[in-house]
């Protein structure tokens, strides 16, 4: 029994190891089979060289050949550009970016904690990852960003490479970048009342990458944004 049981396992990973080139060809032979056997025992003709087999059989079979060969080419063709895409999918950037807010001992008075930015960036490939910069976006205020400086960061650096899949960038902000909003020349340029949606964006040297954020992630800004507003 335990036999029965570890040579199952072996045809189950053995399975696992199929590439879809491999099932598609075992597809296309069974098949190919199956209707030749259909075929045969519907028509109730032998292979012996009766009249029957030679005018019905043998022509059937060949344009069951034309047709499988056919059906191969594309399925060729299909899976050719079927693992160059693969390829090109995974030979591409790809990263992930989580927002969120951390508390932190405070630098002046250790008894104490501020409250800070996190902004975690993951290598989703094996590819390298060369992060350029961080901006933050709002959709009333298209026309300015707000940069997160290099210089202000509490952790983490800009610019930075991302070697392989995996690797993490933690940049902590200080929450003095939410004071960005209340500049007189920013808020000027905001449309409406309010600061609208929110979203990071990473910038590498082939891509930009986009997280938009939720509204409680945005207060802090709204709330300086508004204390701003009624000071103008």
């Amino acid at each position: 029994m335990k036999r029965c049981k570890y040579i199952l396992r072996g045809l189950l990973l053995k399975f696992k190891n199929i590439s879809s080139m491999h099932l598609l060809f075992f597809l296309i032979t069974a098949c190919l089979f199956f209707f030749i056997g259909c075929y045969v025992g519907y028509s109730g003709v032998g292979l012996n060289g009766d009249t029957k087999y030679q005018l019905i059989t043998i022509p059937f079979l060949t344009m069951l050949g034309t047709w499988v060969s056919g059906v191969g080419a594309f399925s060729a063709v299909a899976t050719s550009l079927l693992l160059a895409h693969r390829s090109l999918k995974e030979n591409s950037e790809e990263i992930a970016i989580r927002y969120s807010m951390v508390l932190m001992p405070s630098m002046y008075l250790p008894s104490t904690t501020d409250t800070a930015i996190s902004i975690t960036i993951t290598n989703k490939r094996k590819v390298r990852s060369n992060i350029q910069s961080v901006v933050l976006q709002f959709s009333n205020n298209k026309a300015m960003n707000i940069l997160v400086n290099p210089r202000t960061l509490i952790s983490g650096k800009l610019p930075h490479v991302l070697e392989d899949y995996g690797d993490i960038l933690t940049l902590v902000i200080p929450m003095s970048i939410t004071t960005s909003v209340t500049q007189e020349w920013f808020v000027k340029e905001c449309q409406g009342n309010a600061l609208g949606e929110g979203r990071i964006v990473v910038q590498t040297t082939t891509k930009k990458f986009v997280k938009k954020l939720t509204s409680s992630q945005i207060k802090p800004f709204n709330d300086e944004f508004e204390s701003a507003k009624t000071k103008l």
